[in-house]
């Protein structure tokens, strides 16, 4: 079932931020039964490779928080044996920042 995006706290200026400065977040699903297994889907995007891409896309869900929905799934992606899904815990991390999840900047770059 679907899970609480979390969004992090924006603190200071090495808070994790979206393109637009809006905050990072996540969707995390605990294990039901204490399960050590976990599967993460790290969302992929693609670069923005200028200004003016980078200004678009900070207008869209991959540049902006504000565009991710309040909740979405989280699915376990551990096999069984008998290919049942097991128990796991789950983690989400949506895309957000242009460069591959590898990008900082303290303040904003002027776009004209």
């Amino acid at each position: 079932g679907p899970v609480e995006l979390t969004l992090l706290p924006q603190s200071d200026d090495e808070s994790p931020a979206c393109l637009d400065g809006s905050p990072y977040g996540f969707y995390f699903r605990p294990s039901t039964a204490n399960s050590t297994k976990w599967t993460t889907n790290i969302q992929g995007g693609g670069w923005c490779y200028d200004e003016a891409l980078c200004h678009a896309r900070s207008k869209t869900s991959l540049g902006s928080s504000k565009y991710w929905p309040k909740s979405a799934g989280c699915s376990c992606m551990n096999a069984k044996e008998d290919g049942e899904m097991d128990d796991c815990n789950c983690l989400y991390m949506p895309y957000g920042d242009g460069a591959s999840f590898s990008g900082f900047r303290p303040k904003p770059w002027p776009v004209s």
